[in-house]
């Protein structure tokens, strides 16, 4: 299932156990909702993260944000560069 917005206010987050969950890239989009930063949109989006994560990005702060968040509730985090 596709997300809407994305991350920790998607709708998608009525589903507690999700078989993997994925970011494939990050923008600034709905930086109203998500932030003016990357690293404020990053960790908006992580908050769909319940399981084993795919990142598709490679801005390194990203990585770094996301990994860190997701340590928190995940069994892995798989980033793909």
């Amino acid at each position: 299932m596709e997300v809407g917005i994305g991350g920790e206010y998607d709708s998608t987050n009525l589903f507690d156990k999700p078989v993997v969950c994925g970011v494939t890239a990050l923008g600034f989009d709905h930086t109203n909702i998500l932030g003016n930063t990357i690293e404020e949109i990053a960790w908006n989006k992580a908050g769909i993260f319940k399981v084993i994560v795919v990142v598709g990005v490679v801005v390194e702060v990203v990585v770094v944000v996301v990994v860190v968040v997701a340590a928190a509730v995940v069994v892995a985090v798989v980033v793909v560069v």
